[in-house]
């Protein structure tokens, strides 16, 4: 009898977090620049005027020191082999549920533990057509996030764009009506202080491991282990947004 197997390389990492282990220190790092959000805020498309969602807060917008868009677009599609890299000590457990070597960019859903041992995240990769506002950047990822098994989630999105030196990194969090108080009550019983540190070591860290990590990678033949996105944007004839690419799953 045979039977298949899948394998999604990992770098040597283990999915569950040491649940009972107080070992979470994490290591110093460097916060990256701060850059101008927005002038004047994101306006949403017509299309989703009416649709029930809202930004949380205002754009945050980082300069990534060394860090291309290119890495970024690497980075997504191989999150397994750096997840922990990026924020050691609050990025607590990693696994894909849908991995993008078999599903593609849309679709593939990571399992993550972020700064608490007790409340997991499943993000899925959503399509540019959950793509709201009337501009974006050269480059975007988004995704739907959903804590644990409540059904309640946010939207996320990271959009970059290369400048020189760096790029220009920007994070909008968005959330629908129907789940704004339970959000609410969530995010009130967090450090706020932390959740703040938290994104800046995630922005702060990336020039420590992207770009090796990156070069190390970058010419590794195997399709299925060394998955590529192209995350590029296009404006469509209505003024709503596409990736460029279909970023489909690598071909046997």
């Amino acid at each position: 009898m045979t039977s298949r197997h899948t394998y999604t390389p990992n770098s040597g990492q283990t999915f569950v977090p040491e649940l009972e282990s107080p070992y979470t220190q994490t290591v110093a790092y460097d916060k990256a620049a701060d850059l101008p959000s927005k002038e004047g805020g994101y306006q949403f498309h017509e299309k989703w005027k009416d649709s029930g969602y809202m930004m949380v807060g205002n754009d945050e917008v980082k300069f990534l020191e060394g860090v291309t868009p290119e890495m970024l677009d690497w980075f997504w599609a191989n999150l397994e082999k750096v997840y922990y890299l990026w924020a050691p000590g609050e990025h607590l457990g990693f696994d894909w549920e849908v991995p993008p070597n078999q599903v593609g960019y849309e679709g593939s859903v990571e399992h993550i533990y972020e700064t608490n041992h007790f409340l997991p995240v499943h993000m899925k990769r959503i399509s540019m057509e959950n793509y709201p506002f009337t501009e974006c950047a050269e480059h975007c990822w988004i995704s739907d996030g959903t804590f644990g098994d409540s059904g309640h989630g946010m939207r996320l999105i990271h959009m970059y764009e290369a400048m020189e030196g760096g790029t220009r990194w920007i994070t909008i969090k968005l959330v629908h009506k129907d789940d704004a108080a339970w959000i609410r009550e969530y995010r009130a019983k967090a450090d706020p202080a932390k959740t703040l540190e938290h994104n800046e070591y995630e922005a702060g860290r990336f020039k420590d491991f992207l770009p090796q990590m990156y070069r190390l990678w970058k010419d590794i033949p195997n399709p299925a282990q060394n998955v590529s996105f192209d995350l590029r944007t296009k404006q469509n004839p209505d003024g709503t947004w596409a990736h460029v690419c279909a970023n489909k799953p690598p071909k046997a």
